[in-house]
């Protein structure tokens, strides 16, 4: 069911994957990315499930960020 903590988890997801594609586009490319959350049916996800992906996705940036970093 989708809740407004669905709504909220999805829309922070689209912004830190969105960043990545634009900031990071050949990072993006290899990302450990499954794209669970453009499903058209969100009742079989779970806030818990949303919440750790984006913990995953926003560590995934972060990792990005510093090895960009390093290469300067």
């Amino acid at each position: 069911m989708k809740t407004p903590d669905h709504q909220r988890l999805n829309a922070e997801i689209m912004e830190v994957t969105s960043r990545i594609r634009i900031e990071y586009p050949e990072a993006y490319r290899v990302m450990s990315e499954t794209p669970f959350f453009i499903s058209h049916d969100m009742d079989h996800v779970t806030t818990t499930e949303l919440e750790d992906y984006l913990i995953d996705i926003r560590g995934q940036l972060d990792t990005f960020r510093s090895a960009k970093t390093e290469r300067k």
